[in-house]
């Protein structure tokens, strides 16, 4: 699509560079929409098909697909001049193998059979910072492996990481809970849609007290979390790109740091203020969105000027508390509703999570856009607008407990978790 000269060239201009960083959102949009339609509603019936049938095939479907996708990508990756449309091909196998949301919900649930209530929460802390690490890991070794072998290096060593993840699940994950005896049943029970209008029943039905307007304001957060977390990934390389004169192996350094300095900031809140200070989950949850609502002020006002850089590494330092946004929310949230309801409400929030990039992305994509010459980082306001309202949320949860301590508290066995971990 562009001339062979732009791509080669390193003297572009900022009204071609404005172009192209509009075409890359575009398609980075309808990508997202390709692969997260399908996803969820996959997921909406694989959560309640892996309460009968365990969640290994579930946890090994998504690895498959993507699997699929990459060895698709190396394919690509040989027919430069294959128009860009064609990449959304690989995106079907993701789609229909339930990726990301199926990811979730089958390692969430997974994760809840095989440990007690004692561990739990810290077996789930463990795993969300670990998802979260391997992101910026990735993105740092795959701009390493781009400058070296191009883009068949990356697709290459993403189909060997894929295939070694499916493999070690295959054989090294053990699911009490999985019974495939009838073929047949099985796949009826895939698609029960019975079981996916039970799945919105317990989200929306009545409960005593205000507690389904507590459970949906959660279920919000969770979401709103998400979309400030995964909206402005499409446009983050861009801005900076724009903004400092940034290449990729810069902005993936960053994205390292930020994915460490996320892994760190919650073992020192878990640590000091939940084991120590013993602080209410939402007084958490309060002060790392206050973080994140200072670093979205910086990036915003941050001036187009390669010195002026360092207020990327600045951000960082503020939001380090982020990790602990979703963290707090789920904890409270499983503190809120029944053991037997537990899946059918964890369902709804992957669903959730993986709505919400689709809608965030579009969000900030046409933000970036639309302002990029004039304002490029407004789409840093929208961050500053999702994460006040989710402090506004953890403050509301706050003021309710310091009132009624027993809101998180179901019943007698889950009074010993008032904290998230």
């Amino acid at each position: 699509i562009w001339s062979h000269l732009f791509c080669v060239t390193d003297d572009i201009s900022d009204d071609t560079k404005v172009e192209v960083d509009r075409f890359a959102s575009q398609f980075a949009l309808y990508r997202g929409i390709a692969e997260a339609v399908t996803q969820v509603v996959i997921s909406l019936f694989l959560g309640s098909w892996s309460d009968k049938h365990g969640n290994k095939l579930p946890l090994l479907l998504p690895l498959l697909g993507y699997n699929i996708q990459a060895c698709l990508n190396i394919m690509f990756s040989y027919l430069p001049d294959l128009p860009p449309e064609y990449l959304l091909i690989s995106s079907i196998p993701v789609g229909l193998s339930g990726g990301f949301a199926a990811m979730v919900l089958s390692a969430f649930s997974y994760i809840s059979s095989v440990s007690t209530m004692e561990h739990r929460s810290y077996r789930i802390a463990i795993m969300e910072a670990m998802w979260f690490l391997g992101n910026p890991i990735g993105t740092l070794v795959g701009a390493r492996l781009y400058k070296d072998l191009g883009f068949h290096g990356v697709y290459i060593a993403s189909a060997a990481l894929n295939f070694c993840a499916f493999m070690y699940g295959l054989f090294f994950i053990r699911d009490k809970k999985m019974k495939i005896d009838n073929l047949s049943t099985c796949c009826t029970d895939m698609f029960n849609v019975s079981a996916v209008n039970d799945t919105f029943r317990t989200v929306f039905k009545k409960r005593d007290g205000s507690r389904r307007k507590w459970i949906l304001l959660l279920i919000g957060g969770v979401c709103l979390r998400i979309g400030s977390l995964f909206g402005p990934h499409n446009c983050m390389f861009l801005f900076v790109r724009y903004m400092f004169q940034w290449n990729e192996q810069q902005y993936s350094l960053l994205a390292t740091l930020e994915g460490v300095s996320h892994v760190v900031g919650g073992i020192i809140m878990t640590v000091v203020c939940i084991r120590i200070l013993q602080l209410s989950d939402p007084l958490v949850g309060v002060l790392s969105s206050v973080g994140l609502i200072v670093a979205n002020i910086v990036v915003a006002s941050a001036p187009k000027d390669p010195d002026y850089s360092w207020v990327m590494y600045l951000s960082l330092v503020l939001q380090m508390f982020a990790l602990m946004a979703t963290i707090i929310s789920r904890s409270m949230l499983s503190k809120m509703v029944p053991q037997e309801e537990l899946g059918k409400i964890f369902t709804f929030v992957a669903c959730g999570e993986t709505s919400m990039p689709i809608l965030a992305s579009a969000l900030y994509s046409t933000i970036f856009i639309n302002t990029e010459k004039d304002f490029p980082g407004a789409f840093s306001l929208l961050s500053l607008g999702l994460n006040t309202l989710i402090a506004i949320n953890f403050l509301y949860f706050f003021i309710l407990i310091r009132r009624n301590p027993e809101v998180l508290m179901f019943n007698a066995k889950e009074k010993k978790e008032s904290n998230v971990l």
